[in-house]
């Protein structure tokens, strides 16, 4: 076993004020959230930063592992049980003692000067709420990072390729405002999310930053991306070993119900249920297609499980299904 490591002197300690607080949200992924503070930490540069880790009622070793590999200081916060990320950082900001909130994934790696990039500009623009970092794959290309609010509109015409979801990155590039930034790395002025109540934890996973990010800018806070600022996402591999299927049913179910929330509080019941009558009749056509032309196509077969799946999750979502699960 190794040792925990050590002489990290810009992680904050004792009861005082802290540049940023980072919030790390483990789910069956202790040793990419170890590696996330330590990268953390080790380019953090001059700031001082506290860490907090909430573990997540993920069973089986996890807590142990946390509790010894962790870097001295780091703050383990243990739920009662599996409040989702929302829930999660919710139970950890009443702890955080930072001018700025960071949230962080464990399988999102800050690259060197970033944070100092982030916390920069959130100091030199002082109506700005919240800034992200340009998001990359582990080779090196771009994730979409800066996103655009969703709408019924943009939902619908995503569904049938007529638009994105991403904003366009400037150039030369320099930071630019967004509709809301990807939870996976994103600084917060601690001033401007309390002023707007944190995050809803009635989101279980998805759309709950995307939440965040609306009520920042109802609020008169700016919402930006800052591309010069840099964050590897692999969030391919973490959901892989947390043990959810990134296109089928694990990450579906999850993503159905929290997105008939956002829709149902920002542009109404009847308004989302109209959007989700469309979107079904949609993956239905697809699925049909997929079947009749395409059956024997690796690429065809695989496109046809996650319509199936999509297919499975909207009838398990109007007929109740998902209510009385998270109820159980």
């Amino acid at each position: 076993m190794e040792p925990k490591k050590t002489g990290l002197s810009r992680q904050a300690t004792g009861d005082g004020k802290v540049d940023v607080s980072a919030v790390l949200v483990n789910y069956r992924s202790a040793l990419e959230t170890v590696e996330a503070v330590e990268t953390l930490l080790e380019t953090a540069g001059d700031l001082s930063v506290q860490v907090l880790v909430v573990e997540n009622q993920s069973g089986g070793e996890e807590v142990d592992l946390l509790r010894k590999r962790l870097p001295e200081g780091a703050e383990l916060l243990e739920s009662p049980r599996n409040l989702g990320f929302a829930g999660g950082i919710e139970l950890a900001v009443p702890r955080a003692r930072g001018r700025f909130l960071l949230l962080l994934n464990p399988d999102a790696r800050l690259q060197p000067g970033a944070l100092g990039l982030l916390v920069e500009f959130l100091e030199e623009r002082e109506d700005a709420g919240v800034v992200g970092p340009l998001l990359l794959e582990p080779d090196g290309s771009l994730q979409a990072s800066g996103r655009k609010l969703p709408s019924p509109g943009l939902l619908l015409g995503m569904e049938v390729g007529l638009c994105g979801l991403h904003e366009k990155i400037p150039d030369p590039p320099a930071p630019f405002p967004a509709g809301w930034v990807v939870g996976a790395c994103m600084l917060i002025r601690k001033k401007a999310y309390d002023q707007v109540g944190g995050m809803d934890p009635a989101y279980f996973l998805y759309f709950e930053e995307t939440d965040l990010c609306r009520r920042m800018q109802a609020a008169g806070w700016g919402v930006w991306c800052h591309p010069m600022a840099r964050c590897v996402h692999d969030h391919g591999t973490s959901a892989e070993r947390s043990g959810q299927d990134i296109q089928g049913g694990d990450i579906t179910r999850f993503y159905f119900p929290s997105r008939r929330r956002y829709l149902s509080k920002f542009h109404g019941k009847a308004g989302a249920f109209a959007v989700e009558a469309l979107l079904f009749a949609l993956v239905l056509l697809k699925w049909g297609k997929a079947l009749v032309f395409g059956v024997w196509s690796p690429r065809a077969r695989a496109r046809t499980r996650i319509l199936k799946e999509k297919a499975r999750a909207f009838w398990a979502l109007w007929t109740g299904k998902f209510a009385r699960e998270q109820a159980d």
